[in-house]
């Protein structure tokens, strides 16, 4: 019985090492990235978005693993349940005014989509569970700068 009691516990060790290393890889990133640089990296699916996400880029659907930003462009990985989520987030950049300007399906689903200001591709695979992987990236519009 004991052995199960053990087995069944998360080890305190372990989630320190893990916090440890995951801070270390963030430092990294940031500082070889430079001042304006945030990077957030989770395994357990708790990053959060960096403060410079556009306000018109909702956050992305599902959990979110890691992002990435400077002071123009940025990057979010997230897992979502299905691919109706993802679909729906393209849809909310949609309604907050941008339009398609690219769409790829071909085993690796992806759509770009621009607002005059910012250009957003989102891409996602679906596992065969249904559960989805994916990534939001966005940089300044070509009609922006």
């Amino acid at each position: 019985a004991g052995v199960t009691l053990l087995t069944a516990c998360s080890n305190p060790l372990e989630n320190l090492t893990g916090e440890l290393a995951e801070e270390g890889v963030e430092r990294i990133v940031e500082e070889a990235a430079g001042d304006d640089a945030e990077f957030d990296i989770n395994l357990d699916g708790e990053a959060s978005l960096p403060s410079s996400w556009p306000d018109s880029v909702p956050a992305p659907p599902g959990t979110l693993v890691a992002s990435f930003a400077d002071s123009e462009s940025g990057n979010a990985t997230f897992e979502a349940d299905s691919e109706d989520e993802v679909l729906a987030f393209v849809d909310q950049l949609k309604a907050n005014g941008y339009e398609v300007d690219q769409e790829l399906s071909s085993g690796l689903d992806a759509v770009a989509l621009d607002n005059g200001e910012i250009w957003v591709s989102v891409g996602w695979v679906p596992d065969d569970d249904g559960k989805v992987f994916g990534t939001v990236t966005y940089v300044p519009s070509a009609e922006a700068q």
